[in-house]
């Protein structure tokens, strides 16, 4: 039915009111698919949405709207429809750097890797295996730390940096 309707839908002469009842129905239909894929990849098939999404993008052959609304053959001509995606059009044109950059979270710049402490250990523990594994090379003895409890080691050419917190209440 909605191989048919698309067909069908190329015949600029049929009437307005025509062309928007197919356009609605031919949706309705792939709306219904969209969710019976959706259902079959939650049981364990293919995602077929995801294909027909590549397959859209290579061909480019369906103009969308706001809310996933799409306009096939001769609904693409309607008045409104035009205007519709001249403004879309104008929306993506006069998008500023402050609009795309109010979307980007602290978490894309990778500022909060650290809060979950799995790095932080991750880090400590190869900059370890780095430094013994330099000390063996230039044949240096890892020399024990009188304060530490066993089983740590003492690493001689590291600087401790105070944190913002020991450093405000120092002055």
């Amino acid at each position: 039915k909605t191989t048919a309707g698309i067909a069908k839908i190329q015949n600029p002469a049929l009437g307005e009111h025509t062309i928007r009842d197919l356009n609605d129905e031919i949706n309705k239909k792939f709306r219904e698919k969209f969710h019976w894929n959706k259902r079959i990849k939650a049981l364990g098939g293919l995602d077929f949405n995801a294909i027909e999404r590549q397959r859209q993008i290579e061909e480019g052959d369906v103009r969308q709207g706001p809310g996933g609304y799409r306009y096939f053959g001769a609904a693409k001509d309607l008045p409104g429809v035009q205007e519709l995606f001249e403004k879309q059009a104008q929306k993506l044109q006069n998008r500023k750097r402050g609009d795309i950059m109010k979307h980007i979270t602290p978490a894309y710049y990778g500022w909060r890797d650290e809060e979950d402490g799995v790095l932080l250990e991750l880090e400590a523990e190869a900059f370890r295996e780095h430094k013994k594994r330099r000390l063996q090379e230039e044949g240096e003895q890892m020399m024990a730390r009188p304060n530490c409890e066993a089983g740590e080691e003492y690493l001689t050419d590291y600087l401790d940096v105070p944190s913002q917190e020991e450093y405000l209440t120092d002055y």
